[in-house]
């Protein structure tokens, strides 16, 4: 009997042992499951928030584009560009025209401009009974802002001062009122005038590919002053336009031709 009950306790012993490494080695299997599990989650978190390229993009709203940043030198960009509609004022009698003008880019935004011109002016028919002609050279400086609108255009802000000197002339003819007498010419010519005014402008620009831009200036001039005259005052000032305007409304169209240092 009593061999019989030692029996017992030993195999009570040993499955009682066998069921509790079974259970050490299911929690184990278990713990090491779990822990690979969130070892993979965290992994795959990390990848998720981690930047694939460390190059910092800025994205445009507007356009949707991805463009890198730029810095600007002092200069940035020179440009030349001439007033091509003025080459067909040849053709006509009533006026003729030529202007060129430079700018400096400064920077991103600032615009150094200076325009040259030359002009000769023959009103027709506005005197009954006088030719009229002025011609002379004139020049504007100013200053101006630009911007970059979309991926090839370009709007411009500014304000110049321009300055003419010129010589106008006039032949008048006198007719008696009877006929009985034959007319009577008299000629007048002043040289050395000058005329200055002010001008607000704005205007955009094109690329049009390489470094020519096509583009346009809307412009206000507004009269400071000239040299005037009685009976017969100055009729226009070259590269402003008529004298019993306060001010006057002009558009320009250009090709510009434009090197950039950026």
């Amino acid at each position: 009997m009593k061999s019989v009950e030692v029996m017992t306790r030993r195999l009570h012993f040993l499955f009682s042992f066998g069921l509790s490494l079974t259970s050490t080695f299911s929690l184990g299997q278990v713990l090491q499951d779990s822990t690979s599990s969130a070892v993979s989650e965290t992994f795959e978190y990390v990848r998720e928030i981690t930047p694939v390229d460390s190059t910092i993009l800025i994205e445009d709203n507007k356009t949707n584009r991805i463009k890198d940043s730029v810095r600007y030198p002092l200069v940035s960009a020179l440009s030349v560009y001439f007033d091509y509609p003025k080459l067909f004022s040849f053709f006509t009698e009533v006026e003729n025209k030529a202007e060129v003008g430079f700018q400096v880019q400064v920077m991103e935004h600032i615009l150094l401009v200076a325009e040259l011109g030359r002009g000769r002016i023959r009103p027709a028919r506005f005197f009954k009974n006088a030719n009229y002609e002025v011609s002379g050279n004139y020049a504007r400086v100013g200053i101006g802002y630009t911007k970059t609108l979309g991926a090839k255009s370009r709007l411009n802000i500014g304000f110049n001062y321009g300055s003419s000197f010129f010589n106008d002339r006039a032949v008048i003819e006198i007719e008696g009122p009877s006929g009985l007498f034959n007319s009577l010419e008299e000629s007048i010519e002043r040289n050395s005038l000058r005329g200055d005014w002010f001008e607000f402008t704005l205007g955009t620009e094109s690329h049009l590919g390489k470094n020519l831009y096509l583009g346009f200036i809307g412009r206000l001039r507004v009269l400071n002053s000239y040299d005037s005259f009685e009976p017969l005052d100055v009729v226009a000032i070259p590269g402003y336009g008529r004298t019993f305007d306060s001010s006057i409304p002009a558009v320009n169209m250009y090709i510009k031709y434009k090197i950039q240092f950026y």
